[in-house]
């Protein structure tokens, strides 16, 4: 039986895209250290790094004195990760379907469903400060 380690860290960045780099290492280490398996390492990086890009694209609008925070913790067999940023927050529900016909030759507009390709959960908690992306993956041996 698989034991994962229970861990809590958090990395905080500006709102450069330069930054992702940054976010990619500390996401290896994160699930390197509480013991993720190959496929759900590589789950958790996708997920991270495109949540992390759509917070500072999107919610922080590339702001450099912005911030982004990057909250990940394993805990009970299970994986969150809260991806804050300091902007005015979107509805997920007024995106237009990336699959539907007229959206499957734009550059972008899939980072919503790649998320929820590799995560178990996906919710969003708007604050003063700004939104929460929130990601769930259930870690299974």
């Amino acid at each position: 039986m698989k034991a994962f380690t229970d861990i809590h860290r958090e990395l905080r960045i500006a709102s450069d895209p330069a930054a992702i780099t940054s976010v990619e290492r500390f996401l290896q280490a994160f699930v390197e250290e509480a013991g993720l398996n190959e496929d759900q390492a590589g789950d958790v990086l996708i997920a991270g790094t495109e949540a992390v890009n759509n917070a500072i694209l999107h919610g922080n609008r590339s702001q450099p004195e912005l911030e982004v925070l990057i909250r990940v913790e394993c805990r009970d067999k299970r994986l969150r990760m809260e991806i804050s940023d300091q902007g005015g927050g979107f509805n997920p529900a007024d995106n237009p379907d990336p699959t539907s016909p007229e959206q499957l030759m734009e550059d972008s507009g899939r980072g919503l469903l790649i998320i929820r390709h590799f995560m178990d959960e996906l919710s969003f908690i708007d604050h003063p400060e700004g939104q929460t992306a929130v990601l769930i993956k259930n870690l299974h041996e």
